[in-house]
């Protein structure tokens, strides 16, 4: 028999807490209990609580009041043996009076052993992984594509918790510097360091790293290092970084390998219109600015940013642009994002910490004083401005089951080009380490009230 106490502390709990309901949940663990492997009783004592033991989560609406944990402490057969434990997460449905496991955790005897069985076994796989990857790729040159092209050396190769990380350095190499990717990095001429990453089971070509991240190749093959050294040494100094980037795709095309690079959209963009080549011309300027330069350095790794600085974010976020660019209306579109990605949370360094949105020393309100310095753009202005706002709505929705409906309006009214704010939107929400489920509920709220073209498969 399980014996639950509870540990619930607002009103509304402790009265739906009574004997009985706390009887018909024990007698619902014991029926899971029951059912899996490795306890030898069903005989405890347990602990209800809550993450939500506050009043403000106790509203008519509220989808996380009724969301409970049990820790149980279950005992053994033999008297005075260890004991065994048992984590469940359930939710209570007070219209059927029922009870629905959401997730729960065995530790016993059994499971213990079964994790350390498969530990080993994961070790075992990943060091020989390690060790095959060193021997084919430790201290070899390879040309890595993804916003453009580097020749690289890879070093470091080694296990970091379940992956496989290594070191690649930038071999500076004529006609392969001043490229997108150095611009992505905040115009840092090199050479370039970077971690690269990689997990067991991933499958790739010979002489490919087998990357996890999308769009990024590590060529290795001699034939296609050299090659490449030998083609960008013939390219004129002022040969626009666009033009390379083309040329790079055609060669590779030649030589048969699949990348991302889409030569049809590169010729486009080399064709692209006035607009394009002005908000190009602004995005070159901004990254040349010193106060962009000197504040994409700030940060640390965080919760929801664990790449740490702003300059690491920016280049995640410009992987997560280029990988759908091939959807946008026009090349402007790319040029107008491109533009929102560098700008947006650069001003982090100076500003004030907890502050609205709208406060004068909050970082959106800075990023959007500096944007004005380069567009009167108004509708780019707004986006940097509330380019937060979808994050603080889906707070209020995840903790209360509602949110600030004439916030949300508001800000409905203020964006005209809803498409572009989206798509910006999901390109800064689909970096590692922050919640997507917010990017597809925000697209449904929108989608409400606007036709837009965007939807969720636009999310990476």
């Amino acid at each position: 028999m399980i014996r639950l106490i509870s540990l619930l502390e607002t009103d509304f709990h402790r009265d739906l807490a009574s004997p009985a309901w706390l009887g018909q949940l024990a007698a619902h663990i014991e029926t899971s209990l029951r059912s899996i492997p490795g306890f030898e009783t069903c005989n405890g004592t347990g602990r209800v609580s809550t993450g939500y033991n506050e009043a403000r989560y106790m509203g008519p609406n509220s989808i996380v009041r009724y969301r409970f944990t049990v820790d149980v402490v279950v005992f053994r057969a033999t008297p005075g043996a260890d004991v065994d434990r048992y984590q469940y997460q359930v939710r209570f449905h007070p219209d059927t009076n029922t009870f629905r496991t959401e997730r729960e955790v065995a530790d016993n005897g059994e499971t213990r052993n079964l994790r350390r069985r498969e530990a080993e076994q994961l070790q075992h796989a990943l060091d020989g992984f390690v060790e095959r990857l060193r021997k084919e790729f430790e201290g070899r040159e390879a040309i890595h594509v993804g916003q453009g092209a580097l020749r690289v050396r890879v070093s470091g190769i080694r296990a970091w918790g379940k992956r496989v990380v290594a070191e690649a350095e930038e071999v500076p190499t004529k006609g392969l510097q001043n490229s997108f990717i150095h611009r992505a990095c905040g115009g840092n001429p090199g050479p370039l360091r970077w971690k690269i990453e990689t997990a067991l089971y991933v499958s790739s070509p010979e002489d490919t790293w087998p990357s996890v991240r999308s769009g990024e190749v590590l060529l290795f093959d001699p034939a296609i290092v050299q090659g490449l050294t030998a083609l960008a040494a013939t390219w004129d100094d002022n040969l626009p970084a666009l033009a390379r980037y083309c040329e790079i795709g055609r060669f590779l095309m030649k030589h048969e390998v699949t990348t991302e690079i889409d030569i049809s959209l590169l010729e486009r963009m080399q064709a692209s219109g006035p607009e394009s080549q002005a908000m190009k011309a602004i995005v070159e300027k901004v990254l040349a600015d010193t106060r962009y330069r000197k504040n994409v350095e700030y940060g640390e790794p965080r919760p929801g940013h664990p790449e740490g600085t702003v300059k690491a974010h920016i280049a995640d976020v410009v992987t997560n642009l280029d990988a759908i660019r091939h959807r946008l209306r026009s090349d402007d579109d790319y040029w107008r994002l491109l533009f929102l990605v560098h700008v947006h949370d650069t001003f982090k360094a100076d500003s004030a910490g907890n502050v609205p949105i709208l406060d004068p020393r909050s970082h959106a309100s800075l990023a959007r004083s500096f944007a004005a310095e380069y567009t009167d753009d108004a509708d780019l202005l707004n986006m940097i401005q509330f380019h937060d706002e979808n994050y603080a709505l889906w707070k209020q929705f995840r903790q209360h089951g509602t949110y600030d409906a004439q916030r949300f309006h508001s800000l409905l009214e203020t964006i005209k080009d809803w498409d572009l704010f989206l798509i910006f939107t999901i390109v800064d929400g689909a970096t590692e380490g922050k919640d997507r489920e917010k990017l597809a509920w925000f697209i449904a709220e929108v989608r409400k009230h606007r036709q837009i073209e965007v939807d969720e498969t636009w999310v990476p």
